[in-house]
């Protein structure tokens, strides 16, 4: 094998590593919405049978349903801080994908 053939799979190596890195980033970014959604649904189902849309800091102190709603606002947090690093880790990856050697 010569060196040109030698690089050109370096580079085909390369590209078929980043694709699937930016694979696994969106895959991620997809199970972070996912969780997303699954916190609002919680919270409006939650929120729907207690009939308080509007929680006071004394309703979320004094009642396991508003104990429960700062669970599901915390966990919103968390992974929507999650979707967000992961997002810019995303963003990265297509800023420095390899160019293809074609």
């Amino acid at each position: 094998m010569n060196l040109i053939d030698e690089k050109i799979m370096a580079v085909d190596y390369l590209i078929d590593k980043h694709s699937k890195n930016k694979k696994k980033a969106l895959f991620k970014m997809f199970i972070y919405v996912v969780i997303e959604i699954i916190c609002l649904n919680w919270y409006i189902v939650v929120s729907g049978v207690t009939g308080n849309f509007d929680w006071t800091v004394e309703l979320l102190t004094t009642t396991g349903e508003g104990i429960f709603i700062q669970i599901i606002t915390l966990a919103a947090l968390i992974v929507g801080i999650l979707f967000f690093v992961q997002f810019m880790i995303y963003i990265a990856l297509i800023l420095t994908a390899p160019e293809d050697s074609d």
